[in-house]
């Protein structure tokens, strides 16, 4: 199965509304003629994605595990740290019930 950015993107847009803000993202690779173009600047004008530091997005490219966490992170609100914190606890107490 292909995961691609855009996919997701498109995904997190229709779940959260797709709206598009008066700014037009700045990507050198995606133009207003891709098909995602919509979805891709309304995530990026809600500061959900941001592309890559050398101006990029790369629409056609396979995300990553830690894009898409970046992604969702974003979306949801949550505090990364706070997300970890609770993870160990829960890991913890599920691997420290158990006898070895």
């Amino acid at each position: 199965m292909r995961k691609t950015i855009v996919t997701s993107s498109i995904a997190l847009s229709l779940l959260f509304g797709s709206s598009v803000a008066s700014a037009e993202p700045t990507f050198t690779d995606l133009n207003s003629t891709h098909w995602a173009y919509k979805s891709v600047a309304g995530l990026a004008a809600k500061n959900v994605i941001s592309g890559y530091q050398d101006g990029s997005y790369k629409p056609d490219s396979t995300i990553t595990r830690a894009e898409l966490a970046v992604i969702l992170t974003k979306v949801t609100g949550l505090k990364l740290r706070q997300s970890i914190k609770h993870l160990t606890r829960t890991l913890n107490l599920q691997i420290g019930s158990h006898p070895m």
